[in-house]
């Protein structure tokens, strides 16, 4: 991911004698495309604005070449023929000749397509890269600059596999002088499995066995003048050619990720996961004889791991954070240290499992499961590799161009999205991967089976399995992309989201065990409240959660007395304005009665109540001689993501209205979600949604209509009318609850949300607006939009404030709370100075 990679997978013809093949530079830092030729079939043709790119240089053409798949490298042709890819270190290093003093024409990119082109089998592979390396040159893509060479990067591994059943490992290097190459091939075992984690691992060469071992001719030679090896010692290509900078993380970068693997095929070895993977010393085997046999959806199992349930997993300790991401992102600069390297890793572009098949035709046989994207986290599709196309949602990849027309794109957007809620995000993918990877396997399954019961020529069974595949990467990509909105609107903002109901979300939070690391519990380190608030909090914070009994030291004996259940008006303090969907528990000081005690000090009793949480919104004011442009100034920050919220911002029209009619007043509370409420009677935004069964709301009841009332914008509450009126809105806690009439012995109609709306229709001034509001709610009375739970009463989010603000530039703030017998209201307002800003914080 770290390189500008190509990440098309593209499919590549007779050829007249004499002719000459063009070879490219495409290493990983070319970007996109890797390259434009007419040369390489209709996948490579140049696109708009593209110019053809020059070659390298060339080698002689054979007569015909296989079609292929390729991608960064050559990777299944049309007669099996597959290869897989590790870059490696080595003790040598070769450039390009399109650097200064670049002696090579070859890397493992065209090296592999030459193969794949001329080949049919493993061991044609194994000597067609190795002469031409020999004879032309080879080139490590990571070489980077000849000023600092990268020898970690300058070597590549490939395994390949044929469908006679023959499956080599290949090491190659450069040679001598920064020219040439020596490379080394090793036949792995019929019943064997290998694993090659960007480290060389052929150690012994026995060149006499040629079935099994093959090598260039200078593979001793060069070692032993180079006193990398000894003539006198068993020859071990490993020990001789790899390379490892002086790190403690080398041995363990390559070394764990072997013995995971192998610790998946081979539990029974039990080998050591922490002795490390070492050039010089051998510590894990070539290869291994697995437990049970291997399926492509066991290197599946592998690709996707990243140490779960291991004492190396990702998802453990404080670097997984509190949602146990196993992503590990770039080495911190100037710190000593290193991550794991898992097989799954963030920054994967893609991987393949290639299968061959000896005992049906090589068009269907031959199939690569590919994924896009971060193995994890994605689903491996079947390409064939008879077929000559794949749809263009594949191929359309670019790592800088967000696309939603994409494969890539949709399965990169939700590895992404999933580090933002790890431990339930990645649930959710695997639930959607395991769906989809079912679907892929039966779909082989289904296809190859139709194949055979209508006893289809191999052309239309390939046109069939073309059919069928590239229809199933279409629909998955196109699924992948719904789900991947539905993670969106699901998990946003700290919550978990199911519908608009009242009960259609969750705070999701911070664990236990991550916020006990944090300044989380050490909060709050700067408060220094007044003398009298310290001490009414000292007591309050006394009381047992539990109980609801005070424990208090008196001289030096523990004091546990009764709480009693008193009346509202002796609240001395409690909590609001918390952005959680759980309860808060809040203190409540209450003044029981007087004890004397030896040192006649007072004691206090202390009863519970439960608050439900407030919408946290932030409401600043500010007069017109204190703005820039002489404005006045309201606003607020609204964050209720805690609630069913109805987001819409609608426009409310003017309206006249015919003698005696009657305003219909709702209840649209903010747990009440979308929508607000169904009306005909305030314009064309409350109307109900054609098709979307929305039925017209009941009205809470009913308030004298004016004859004629200004348009204005409405959300939650009434926010600016057509006459410049304007204002905005803060939750607050008062000492007093009251509930709507809709709840059994409410006795209120007006909620803030309506008195604001009504304050709009109505008014074009401040003062007008606050005694409107004022004298409304004394009348029909005032309860506050999260006075929900009678039996826990919600003081924290009972009441309300306002900043008003009109074209004359005043500015007023206006509190309200419920009144006497949870009825009625009470209310204040002032009047805020010209030059003068405030702010209401929830109080």
């Amino acid at each position: 991911m770290d390189t500008p990679v190509d990440l098309r997978l593209i499919r590549v013809l007779n050829h007249p004698t004499g002719a000459k093949r063009a070879v490219y530079n495409d290493g990983l830092d070319h970007g996109t495309p890797r390259f434009v030729t007419t040369e390489r079939g209709p996948g490579y043709l140049p696109l708009t604005n593209q110019t053809i790119s020059t070659p390298l240089g060339y080698i002689p053409q054979v007569n015909s070449t296989y079609a292929y798949w390729d991608n960064s490298y050559g990777m299944q042709n049309e007669v099996q023929l597959s290869i897989g890819e590790s870059t490696c270190a080595a003790k040598t290093v070769g450039y390009p000749l399109d650097y200064p003093n670049g002696r090579n024409l070859l890397s493992i990119n065209e090296l592999s397509r030459i193969a794949l082109e001329r080949c049919d089998t493993s061991v044609c592979a194994v000597k067609t890269m190795g002469t031409l390396a020999e004879e032309y040159g080879f080139y490590g893509e990571y070489s980077d600059n000849p000023s600092k060479p990268g020898y970690g990067g300058s070597s590549e591994a490939l395994i390949i596999a044929d469908k006679f059943q023959h499956v080599w490992i290949f090491h190659i290097l450069t040679g001598a002088h920064n020219s040439g190459a020596v490379w080394a091939a090793q036949r792995l075992g019929d019943d064997q499995f290998t694993i090659v984690p960007n480290t060389f691992v052929i150690r012994t060469l026995n060149l006499t066995d040629s079935a099994n071992y093959l090598a260039s001719s200078n593979v001793h030679s060069f070692a032993y003048a180079q006193g990398w090896a000894s003539p006198s010692e068993p020859f071990d290509f490993t020990a001789a050619y790899g390379f490892a900078a002086p790190a403690s993380n080398k041995p363990l970068y390559g070394g764990r990720r072997m013995w995971r693997a192998y610790d998946v095929v081979v539990p029974s070895l039990g080998l050591d996961p922490d002795v490390g993977f070492h050039a010089r010393v051998p510590t894990y085997p070539l290869s291994v004889k697995p437990d049970t046999l291997v399926s492509p959806a066991t290197i599946v199992r592998i690709f996707s791991d990243y140490y779960q349930n291991t004492s190396y997993d990702l998802t453990k300790g404080m670097a997984a954070g509190p949602f146990h991401d196993p992503a590990r992102y770039s080495y911190a600069k100037g710190v000593q240290g290193a991550w794991e390297r898992s097989i799954s890793i963030h920054r994967m572009v893609h991987s393949f499992v290639l299968q061959t098949r000896p005992n049906m035709a090589d068009a269907i046989g031959g199939v690569a499961w590919y994924a896009q994207g971060v193995p994890a986290d994605s689903v491996y599709f079947p390409i064939s590799c008879g077929q000559t196309t794949l749809p263009t949602v594949f191929n359309q990849a670019i790592r800088s161009k967000f696309d939603t027309e994409s494969t890539w794109w949709a399965f990169q957007f939700t590895t992404n999205w999933a580090h933002l809620r790890y431990d339930l995000i990645h649930h959710e993918i695997q639930v959607q991967r395991i769906k989809y990877t079912t679907l892929a396997r039966e779909l082989q399954q289904s296809t190859e089976a139709t194949c055979r019961s209508r006893n289809l020529s191999t052309s239309d069974c390939v046109a069939l399995v073309e059919s069928a595949y590239n229809e199933f990467i279409v629909t998955t990509t196109n699924a992948w992309w719904q789900f991947a909105w539905r993670l969106v609107s699901s998990f946003n903002a700290g919550y978990e989201f199911f519908n608009e109901s009242a009960t259609g979300g969750r705070s999701i939070g911070y664990p236990a065990d991550w916020a006990n690391q944090t300044e989380y519990v050490l909060y709050p380190q700067h408060y220094h409240p007044p003398a009298q608030v310290a001490a009414e909090e000292n007591r309050t914070a006394a009381v047992d959660p539990d109980t609801g009994v005070l424990s208090i030291v008196v001289g030096g004996s523990s004091a546990q007395l009764e709480a009693f259940s008193l009346s509202s008006g002796f609240l001395l303090g409690f909590v609001c304005g918390t952005m959680s969907l759980s309860l808060v528990v809040a203190a409540v000081a209450l003044v029981s009665r007087v004890r004397q005690e030896s040192n006649s000090m007072l004691t206090a009793f202390a009863a519970l109540t439960l608050a439900s949480s407030a919408a946290a919104c932030t409401l600043v004011g500010v007069g017109s001689k204190a703005t820039m442009d002489g404005s006045a100034l309201v606003g607020t920050t609204m964050d209720s993501m805690a609630t069913p919220v109805d987001l819409r911002l609608v426009r409310v029209p003017t309206m006249n209205h015919s003698a005696g009619a009657q305003r219909a007043v709702y209840n649209d509370a903010l747990h009440h979600g979308y929508p607000r409420f169904v009306s005909t009677e305030r314009g064309p935004g409350y109307l109900p949604l054609n098709g979307s069964n929305q039925t017209i709301t009941t009205p809470l009841g009913y308030i004298p209509q004016v004859n004629s009332t200004y348009a204005y914008w409405d959300h939650s509450h009434g926010m600016q009318n057509e006459v410049q009126l304007s204002i905005a809105e803060s939750t607050c806690a008062a000492k007093t609850v009251g509930y709507p009439l809709d709840m059994p012995n409410g006795r209120n109609l007006l909620s803030i949300n309506e008195l604001s709306r009504i304050a709009l229709e109505r008014c074009d001034t401040s003062v007008c607006a606050v005694k409107t509001m004022g004298a409304l709610a004394e009348e029909y009375g005032f309860y506050g939009e999260y006075s929900r739970d009678q039996t826990k009463p919600g003081y924290g989010g009972s009441s309300e404030a306002l900043i008003i603000a009109d074209k004359f530039q005043h500015v007023w703030i206006f509190h309200i709370l419920t009144g006497a017998h949870n009825s009625g209201a009470i209310w204040a307002a002032q009047r805020l100075g010209d030059d003068q800003f405030t702010i209401v914080p929830n109080t």
